[in-house]
């Protein structure tokens, strides 16, 4: 039989002190984890509300009229609506249908990036599928932010790639806090 030595009994306020040291290690641990939980959920949800407000941006300048100050702006979607496109199939359509569905398209995007931010946000640090789309969410946000900076104006650019930069933040606040988890 292996005897081995006895460990050295600490007083009653010695193993108080001990206990009290581990306890707040593990509850400032799980502090911590439940801050950078929050914050990734939080991070998403500024994404997804960025999102939804270059949605509500774009909705209502696709339908704002043309203001009558600005004659050739009238003339030319007049233009645009008179001179059809052949389609490859079915009827031709104009250039005016054509700008509208390229603009009904980026809306429903949009609006499908912002609700997904939501509902991914609380799954973030769970599901390794979540964050897998959420990285190509940022990605998407990405691309649509660099041709909103050189097709159109600042206001769409900014609004998208800081919602790409938030998702980012959160995915590394995510990994950060699963690898804080494992270890």
């Amino acid at each position: 039989m292996i005897v081995l030595p006895r460990a050295k009994i600490a007083s009653r306020d010695e193993s108080a002190k001990l206990f009290r040291r581990s306890f707040l290690r593990v509850a400032n641990f799980a502090a911590c984890r439940r801050l950078s939980l929050m914050k990734a959920s939080l991070l998403m949800r500024i994404a997804g509300g960025l999102s939804l407000f270059t949605c509500l941006g774009h909705t209502a300048g696709t339908f704002m009229p043309i203001p009558a100050e600005q004659p050739a702006v009238a003339a030319a979607f007049q233009l645009m609506q008179e001179t059809l496109v052949p389609m490859p199939f079915g009827r031709p359509q104009s250039y005016a249908d054509i700008f509208l569905g390229v603009n009904l398209c980026l809306m429903v995007q949009l609006l499908t990036y912002g609700l997904m931010l939501f509902v991914l946000s609380s799954r973030l640090t769970q599901d390794r599928t979540a964050r897998l789309i959420a990285m190509f969410i940022a990605l998407a946000l990405t691309a649509t932010a660099a041709i909103s900076a050189r097709y159109f104006f600042p206001l769409p650019a900014f609004c998208t790639a800081l919602a790409a930069i938030a998702v980012a933040l959160a995915l590394a606040v995510s990994r950060r806090s699963l690898a804080m988890e494992h270890s």
